[in-house]
């Protein structure tokens, strides 16, 4: 009798164990999903009062009232604009060593 008896005992302790296991990861879900529920509203309500905010700014702010380009600035802008389209694609040298390992100049160009 003593050995059923223990054997009796251990499985209720097992079933126990394993329903307080079923049951920590119930609530663990029910939890999460309310936690991930709020999250999806509070950014809502944000993503909403951020578009309200920015709308407010763009109202207060004066963009029709701006200055016209000023000629000259807009000619320079232009001439800077060209000048890095030109230098794009730069043109490679290759530049030779001599015995020693020291760079040699090309012909027709000054040393710096």
């Amino acid at each position: 009798m003593g050995v059923g008896r223990g054997m009796e005992d251990s499985t209720i302790y097992a079933c126990a164990l394993i329903l307080g296991f079923m049951a920590q990861i119930a609530l663990y879900l029910i939890t999460t999903g309310k936690i991930l529920a709020e999250l999806h509203f509070a950014m809502e309500e944000l993503d909403s009062k951020l578009a309200l905010a920015i709308q407010n700014v763009v109202k207060e702010l004066p963009f029709g009232e701006m200055e016209p380009v000023n000629p000259i600035q807009q000619i320079i802008a232009q001439l800077i604009q060209s000048n890095m389209a030109n230098k794009a694609d730069p043109e490679m040298k290759v530049m030779t060593r001599d015995d020693k390992g020291l760079f040699t100049s090309i012909k027709g160009e000054s040393e710096t």
